[in-house]
C-alpha cells in the first residue's frame, strides 16, 4: 500500500572465484535504499545483468528443497509467519559448505544424450565456453577465464532443449545452461555465492546469451518476456501424486510461491526468457531468506519442467539438484502493458544518438527488495515513544489526498448507545455524540474501566455494515480497535491491536474477536463472523489516489501478496502473513502485518459488490514514522485462480 523501499543489490562477481581459488576474501553488503520510481526504471528482463528483485524461502517446484524442517509442523497447524531465520554465514563458512557439495546436482534420469560431443558457446558479450562432454557424466570446459576444467555434470532435457548444469571445482562458482538444439540458442546462468553486495549465501547469478558456434538461426536469441505474467500454475512434486508447489508468475520482475503444507506465500526476484511459443526460462533468488537460486525450463504445451536448484539449505547443508516436473495452469491474473521487453530496453542496447550512452551496469546487477536489512530494530519504549510524539490520526494517507477514494463518513451510529458483546466475556460500552465524538468503556469478567472519550471514524461499506475504528487512548495511541458492525443482523467482529510486541516490537499483536451487537432496535442472530478462504486465489488492483495504487494477490487462507503498481504495471512484490473474515456474502474483513519487515499492519473491510474499501493503516513505517490513519481505495478485478488441492 504504500512506496516499496529496495536496496540496489548490483554484484560485482567477475574476478571473485578467481581471487578465492588464490586465496583473498572480500565481503560486504550495499543497503542503498532508492526511490521507487528509479527502480522500477531501471526494471525487468535485461540481459546480461538483469535488474531484478527480492526472493523468499521454501520448497521448489517438482523435486527440489523442502518447506524448512523447523516450520514444517507449524506450517501444516495453520500458522502463517515468517519467524523462521537462516543462519547469517560467513563468506568462509560458505566456502567450506559449498566446497563440500557435489560437483554434478543430483539428478534422477540424467540424459548422456551429448556424450563424446564438443558444444563451443559463444556469448553475445564476447565470452565463450567450450564443452566437452564424456560418456557417464564427465565434463571439461574451457572459457570465461576459469581455464581447461574438468569436472561433472547433469543433464536433462524437454525435447529438443537441454538443461545442463556443473560446478566449478575449487571455486563457489556454477554454471547452468540452457540450449536449443534445433536452433541453436543458448542461455548461461553464470551463479556464484558470496557475492560483494549481498549475503554471503545468497547465490548472485549473471545471464548470457548466444548461441552454439555454427549453424545457428540468425537473429534470433532467447529474449525477455512477458508472457508468463499472471498465470498460477500448481507443480507436482516429483514421485508425490498428493503433493506440489503453487507458482505465481505475478510480474515482470517478481513471483510468488506455497512450498506443499504451508499456509506461506514466498516472494522472489524472477527472471523470465522466451525460447519459442511454448517454452520459457524461469529463475528465481531466495534474497532474504536461504539465498538459493533456481533455473527452469518449462513448456506449457506439454505442462513439463525441469529445473537445478542450487544453494545452502536450512540445515547448512549445500544443495544442488536436477529435478522434474508435471504442473496444471489454475488459472489466469491480470497482465499488464504491451508483451515486449519487461521495464523497457535491454542492458547495453545502443542509447538513442541523441542521448549519452549509459555506463554499463555491473555483472549480475538486479534491484533487490530486503525489507528485513531496511527494518531499523526498535525497542517496546522506542516504539511507545514515538506513537506518543505521533498521535493518533497521522500517517501515510494524511494530508490532502486522504479523502481522494475514501467513502465518506457515516453518522449512523451517532447519537447511539450501544454495548459490543464478544465470546469469551469480552465487551465495550459506547455512547456516541456526533460521526466523530463518543466515549467508551471497556468491560470484562463483570468489571468495567472508567468512561473515556476519544475520535472515532465509521464508513458505511454495505447497506447498515460499517467499519468502525478508534485508539483507547489517542494521545498514545498503543492499542487500536478496528470493528465491522452489522446493524441488519446484530454481529460485530473486533481487531484490537496492541504495540505491545516483546520479540519483535514494531509489529502490532492482534486478538480476534466475534459477538453481537447489543443495541435498541437491533435484533442479534444466533451465527458469528468467522474466518473464511472465500477469497483464496482472487486479485485485485487498488487504487488509493491520483498517486497510489498497488495490486493484492489473496494466495492462500493466511498470507497474500502486494506489488506497488507503477508506470501502469506491478514491479517489485512482497509477501506478508494475514488474515480473512467472511462478515456478509460479498464483504471481507482482511488484516496483515508486513511481518519482519516495517512491522506495519494494514486493516480493511471490503465489499466485492461495489469493489470498494475502508481501513486503517497501524504502525512505524520503514521510514520511522508512525501512522495511525483510515484510508479507502476502489478496486478492480485482476483476475483470478482455483486453489491447488489441499493436502
Amino acid at each position: 500500500m504504500r512506496d516499496i523501499d529496495m536496496n540496489f543489490g548490483d554484484d560485482h562477481g567477475t574476478d571473485r572465484n578467481r581471487d578465492r581459488r588464490r586465496g583473498m576474501t572480500r565481503r560486504g553488503f550495499v543497503r542503498d535504499v532508492a526511490a521507487c520510481a528509479a527502480a522500477t526504471a531501471l526494471a525487468g528482463g535485461m540481459t546480461g545483468a538483469s535488474a531484478q528483485g527480492h526472493a523468499a524461502q521454501g520448497a521448489i517446484d517438482g523435486g527440489g528443497a523442502a518447506l524448512p524442517a523447523s516450520r514444517r509442523d507449524g506450517a501444516r497447524r495453520g500458522t502463517a509467519d515468517f519467524f523462521f531465520e537462516h543462519t547469517k554465514l560467513t563468506a568462509d563458512e560458505v566456502e567450506k559448505i559449498v566446497g563440500g557439495a557435489p560437483l554434478a546436482p543430483l539428478a534422477t534420469g540424467h540424459e548422456d544424450r551429448l556424450a563424446g560431443k564438443g558444444v563451443r558457446l559463444v556469448f553475445d558479450d564476447g565470452e565463450a565456453l567450450d564443452c566437452a562432454f564424456a560418456p557417464g557424466g564427465g565434463i571439461t570446459v574451457d572459457g570465461m577465464g576459469l581455464g581447461k576444467v574438468e569436472t561433472r555434470y547433469a543433464l536433462l532435457s524437454l525435447g529438443d532443449i537441454a538443461l545442463f548444469a556443473y560446478r566449478v571445482p575449487d571455486t563457489l562458482t556454477a554454471h547452468i545452461a540452457v540450449v536449443d538444439l534445433a536452433t541453436r540458442q543458448a542461455t548461461l546462468f553464470e551463479a556464484w555465492f558470496a557475492g560483494e553486495r549481498a549475503p554471503a549465501r545468497e547465490v548472485q547469478r549473471a545471464i548470457r546469451h548466444g548461441a552454439v558456434s555454427g549453424g545457428e538461426v540468425a537473429g534470433h536469441r532467447h529474449a525477455p518476456t512477458k508472457r508468463l505474467t499472471g498465470k498460477a500454475v500448481f507443480w507436482r512434486d516429483a514421485g508425490d501424486a498428493g503433493g506440489g508447489t503453487l507458482t505465481v508468475y505475478a510480474t515482470p520482475m517478481c513471483s510468488s510461491y506455497v512450498p506443499d503444507g504451508s499456509p506461506d506465500t514466498y516472494t522472489a526476484a524472477s527472471d523470465y526468457y522466451e525460447i519459442d511459443a511454448r517454452r520459457y526460462i524461469y529463475s528465481r533468488v531466495e534474497a532474504e531468506f536461504s539465498g538459493a537460486l533456481t533455473v527452469e525450463v518449462i513448456d506449457l504445451y506439454t505442462m513439463e519442467k525441469v529445473g537445478v536448484r542450487i544453494g545452502i539449505d536450512d540445515g547448512d547443508e549445500p544443495e544442488f539438484r536436477a529435478y522434474r516436473s508435471r504442473g496444471e495452469v489454475l488459472g489466469q491474473l491480470a497482465s499488464y502493458g504491451m508483451f515486449g521487453t519487461p521495464g523497457g530496453a535491454q542492458a547495453g542496447a545502443p542509447s538513442a544518438p541523441s542521448t549519452p550512452k549509459a555506463p554499463p551496469m555491473p555483472k549480475g546487477m538486479r534491484m533487490v527488495y530486503r525489507p528485513f536489512e531496511m527494518t531499523k530494530p526498535m525497542t517496546i519504549g522506542e516504539v511507545a515513544a514515538l506513537a506518543a510524539k505521533t498521535g493518533s490520526w497521522t500517517g501515510a494517507f494524511e494530508g490532502p489526498r486522504k479523502q481522494a477514494k475514501m467513502l465518506p463518513y457515516s453518522d449512523l451510529l451517532a447519537s447511539r448507545s450501544f454495548r459490543l458483546r464478544f465470546d469469551g466475556g469480552n465487551a465495550y460500552d459506547y455512547e456516541m455524540r456526533d460521526r466523530h465524538a463518543m466515549r467508551f468503556r471497556a468491560a470484562a469478567d463483570g468489571r468495567q474501566t472508567a468512561w473515556k472519550e476519544e475520535r472515532y471514524e465509521a464508513f458505511e461499506a454495505d447497506d447498515r455494515l460499517l467499519f468502525m475504528t478508534h485508539a483507547t487512548d489517542g494521545e498514545k495511541p498503543l492499542e487500536i480497535l478496528q470493528f465491522a458492525i452489522d446493524l441488519k443482523n446484530g454481529l460485530a467482529t473486533c481487531l484490537r491491536s496492541t504495540l505491545d510486541n516483546r520479540e519483535r516490537p514494531r509489529e502490532p499483536r492482534q486478538e480476534w474477536m466475534f459477538g453481537v451487537v447489543e443495541m435498541e432496535g437491533v435484533a442479534p442472530v444466533a451465527a458469528r463472523h468467522s474466518f473464511t478462504a472465500e477469497l483464496t486465489g482472487r486479485s485485485v488492483t487498488w487504487e488509493y489516489n491520483d498517486a497510489v495504487a498497488s495490486q493484492h494477490i489473496f494466495s492462500t487462507p493466511e498470507s497474500y501478496s502486494w506489488s506497488i503498481i507503477m508506470n501502469s504495471e506491478p514491479g517489485l512484490m512482497w509477501s506478508s502473513p494475514c488474515k480473512y473474515v467472511k462478515i456478509r456474502d460479498g464483504v471481507y474483513m482482511m488484516s496483515w502485518i508486513e511481518h519482519r519487515s516495517a512491522g506495519t499492519q494494514g486493516t480493511y473491510l471490503f465489499n466485492t459488490k461495489t469493489m470498494h474499501d475502508c481501513g486503517t493503516c497501524y504502525g512505524v513505517t520503514h521510514e520511522q514514522v508512525f501512522e495511525y490513519n483510515t484510508f479507502g481505495a476502489e478496486a478492480r478485478s485482476a483476475g483470478s485462480f482455483t486453489p491447488p488441492p489441499a493436502r
